[in-house]
């Protein structure tokens, strides 16, 4: 009869070896993870300012009625402002000078 030869154990692991891998590992997940959100950060703040000035444009293509009307409005407010200073000081159009 042959003999079975005997099992081939594996040296018992050292506690060390495993705890430097899983150092390893965890710290190269987190490389990956920092990468990754320095990376994809940027290009998503990117999209969002691009998606947010694209609201306020939009906004002010809907308000261009109203803020035209304001911008008259503020404009003959300032003239009539003007006019009734120039009244309340007699005074007279700055073209018109002393040197003339």
């Amino acid at each position: 009869m042959s003999e079975r030869p005997a099992a081939v154990r594996a040296p018992p692991a050292r506690p060390i070896l495993r705890r430097t891998a899983l150092v390893g590992a965890a710290a190269g997940a987190a490389g990956v993870i920092a990468c990754a959100a320095l990376c994809v950060t940027p290009l998503g703040a990117l999209a969002i300012a691009l998606a947010a000035g694209g609201g306020v444009i939009a906004w002010f293509a809907g308000a261009h009625i109203w803020v035209g009307a304001l911008a008259v409005v503020a404009l003959t407010g300032g003239w009539v402002w003007v006019w009734r200073w120039s009244v309340r000081a007699k005074a007279r159009a700055a073209s018109k000078g002393k040197h003339e």
